[in-house]
C-alpha cells in the first residue's frame, strides 16, 4: 500500500504557527482533514488564561505533557498533571487546560481527524484582525467548527472557572480512578 502523504520530519521548534493572542502553536503534523490528525506544540507560561471550556462534537483530543505540570477540567473533574502525563479529551467531553506549575510548560495535543487544527486557525485570524470579526464572536467560529463552548466548572468555593485562582486544589492525576492514568515508569 502506497502512503497517501509523504512521511516528514519536523525538529524541535519547527512548524507552521498558529498565533492566538501571545501564545503560539506548532502545527507540527496534518496528516489530513477529514481522516487524519493533527499534532500541535503548545508552550504556556505560569498563569496565563486557559483556553475556554468547550465540548468538541466530532473530534477528540489527546494531550501529552511535555514539560511542566498542568492543571486540566475534563468532563466534571479537574485533574493535575505533571510531565510525562496522557489527558483524553474525547468528542463530547467539556474540557481546557492552564499551567499551573512554576515555570514554563509544554503540551503536545493530537487531534483526530485533523480538522482540528483549522479551528485554531480561524481563531488565531480573528483574534488578529484579519479580516472582518464574525458577527458570532468566538462562539461563531466554534460553532463553526462542530464545537460548542460551555460554562466552566465551577470550584467549591466558587470560583467560576480556572483562569481565576482558587483555594481548591485539583485532584492529582495520579490519585484518578478513571481512564485518566499516570503513565508506569520505564523498567528498562
Amino acid at each position: 500500500m502506497e502512503p497517501t502523504r509523504q512521511p516528514e520530519l519536523l525538529a524541535s521548534g519547527d512548524g507552521r504557527p498558529i498565533r492566538i493572542g501571545g501564545d503560539v502553536l506548532l502545527v507540527k503534523a496534518l496528516t489530513g482533514i477529514t481522516d487524519g490528525v493533527t499534532v500541535l506544540e503548545t508552550v504556556a507560561k505560569p498563569g496565563e488564561p486557559a483556553p475556554l471550556d468547550h465540548v468538541h462534537h466530532s473530534y477528540d483530543e489527546v494531550f501529552y505533557v511535555v514539560e511542566g505540570e498542568f492543571e486540566f477540567r475534563v468532563g466534571d473533574r479537574r485533574v493535575r498533571a505533571p510531565a510525562g502525563s496522557v489527558v483524553t479529551a474525547p468528542r463530547g467531553s467539556p474540557h481546557t487546560f492552564k499551567n499551573c506549575g512554576d515555570g514554563d510548560g509544554r503540551v503536545l495535543i493530537v487531534g483526530a481527524p485533523g480538522r482540528a487544527a483549522l479551528m485554531l486557525e480561524d481563531i488565531g485570524a480573528m483574534v488578529a484582525g484579519v479580516g472582518p470579526l464574525p458577527p458570532d464572536g468566538l462562539a461563531g467560529v466554534y460553532n463553526r467548527h462542530d464545537t460548542t463552548l460551555v460554562p466552566p466548572l465551577a470550584a467549591e468555593d466558587d470560583e467560576p472557572d480556572i483562569n481565576k485562582p482558587h483555594n481548591r486544589r485539583s485532584e492529582p492525576l495520579a490519585d484518578s480512578r478513571s481512564e485518566l492514568k499516570t503513565p508506569a515508569p520505564n523498567r528498562r
